[in-house]
């Protein structure tokens, strides 16, 4: 797991993970050096990243787009909205849970990490995603910055309470 703000660590990092047989997932934000990507297996953008990735296009076929131009798995986070993702050639949507947000601050990085590590373990795109919705939820309902991120056990109680209220 790398963000593309230090272009040449990106690359050590993706090429890594090809040796190491892991997951190469990317946090992709504003400005995007698209040529420091190749080689990755999950590309999350961020909507401002995805729009300086492809400038013009609508959400889906940026993403589409992104698809064809790595072959690699990719989505687009977007807060409240929810997460937009490629599942062959149509886009997916799985949106996020409703909370009152106090403080969103390091909630996309609580994103990018707990999606990583539930790739990382063997769970599957969809399921990564609504482990790391769930805290990424939890991180907004709580002040602090990095005090305000959820540990694994509050993840998984709050995944739970989730599916028996819906």
């Amino acid at each position: 797991m790398a963000d593309n703000r230090w272009p040449p660590l990106l690359r050590d990092a993706i090429a890594a993970a090809g040796r190491w047989g892991v997951p190469a997932v990317v946090d992709v934000e504003a400005p995007c050096e698209a040529d420091a990507l190749q080689g990755a297996t999950h590309l999350a953008f961020s909507m401002q990243g995805l729009a300086d990735f492809a400038p013009g296009l609508d959400r889906d076929n940026a993403l589409r787009r992104a698809a064809g131009d790595y072959r690699c798995w990719v989505a687009v986070t977007d807060g409240a909205e929810g997460v937009w993702f490629t599942k062959g050639e149509s886009i997916a949507h799985i949106p996020a849970f409703a909370v009152e947000a106090v403080d969103t601050l390091g909630a996309g990085d609580v994103w990018h990490g707990l999606f990583a590590l539930r790739l990382a373990e063997g769970a599957d795109e969809r399921t990564a995603i609504r482990f790391a919705n769930a805290g990424a939820a939890l991180k907004c309902r709580t002040f602090g910055g990095v005090a305000g991120c959820p540990d694994r056990a509050a993840t998984e109680a709050f995944l739970r309470e989730s599916e028996t209220c819906n």
